[in-house]
């Protein structure tokens, strides 16, 4: 089932956390394995555009590693203490300070996951499977791209609507102190 922007407005930041780990974040873990394994399938099977796909296995390898550590900050770091702003409502104390710094490394990584899919689509002429009769060719370009369509998603959900709202509840929680 699929929202839209307003019913993802109206979340309360502790449960946009839920909705983005549960949706997004387990995506990501299951489906990164199977495009990593077509990839490598379609490589050592000497694919037509091998050079482009050894260099898009490459880039998606980068970004299932780099996702994987990335969720694991937000499970473990960031999205911990929104929960608890939001059941305490009051600041959380923490190493980092406030809730800004954790936000601007993700903010900054979220770029470097968006850069590195662009480029996977420029490498697959956007997913192109035009004349091509390789199924397992047509499979993982689909996945790809739906990986990098659930890969913006999850970023504007955190970028446009989680991050901004958890800001705003830290700042409007130390007033009140």
């Amino acid at each position: 089932m699929s929202m839209n922007n307003e019913q993802y407005n109206a979340m309360a930041p502790d449960l946009l956390c839920d909705h983005i780990e549960q949706t997004h974040h387990k995506y990501v873990e299951n489906t990164s394995v199977e495009i990593k394994e077509n990839l490598k399938q379609l490589i050592d099977n000497g694919a037509d555009n091998k050079s482009n796909l050894i260099e898009v296995s490459t880039i998606f390898d980068e970004t299932a590693s780099q996702l994987a550590m990335h969720m694991r900050r937000e499970e473990l770091m960031l999205f911990p203490v929104i929960r608890k702003m939001v059941k305490t409502q009051k600041p959380v104390k923490t190493l980092f300070g406030s809730i800004r710094k954790p936000i601007e490394t993700m903010l900054d990584e979220h770029d470097s996951e968006e850069e590195r899919f662009e480029k996977i689509a420029e490498l697959t002429d956007d997913y192109n499977t035009d004349n091509n009769n390789d199924k397992l060719y047509n499979t993982t370009l689909k996945m790809l791209k739906e990986f990098g369509e659930d890969l913006l998603l999850h970023i504007h959900l955190e970028n446009d609507i989680l991050f901004p709202k958890s800001i705003e509840l830290e700042e409007n929680l130390k007033k009140e102190e």
